[in-house]
């Protein structure tokens, strides 16, 4: 018998901090991320626009992690 865990709370503390560094960080960056979150673009979109722009793949798993963050909090009631 297989014993499922739910990672979820793990995920959501690494995209929280993603965000949180990005904030700090890179406050140019994470004003961009909001609004091309808001207008519809997906982490992943994130993600594969930031490598293929800057060939950086800390910073696109950072920002693909932040806007994960920033959806989920779109969603929460």
């Amino acid at each position: 018998m297989t014993t499922i865990v739910s990672l979820k709370p793990l995920e959501a503390a690494y995209n929280r901090q993603s965000w949180q560094w990005l904030e700090s960080e890179h406050p140019e960056i994470a004003d961009a991320l909001i609004a091309v979150v808001k207008s519809g673009a997906t982490p992943d979109d994130v993600r594969r626009f930031t490598m293929r722009y800057t060939g950086r793949a800390p910073l696109a798993a950072r920002v693909e992690q932040a806007a994960a963050h920033l959806l989920a909090e779109e969603r929460k009631p």
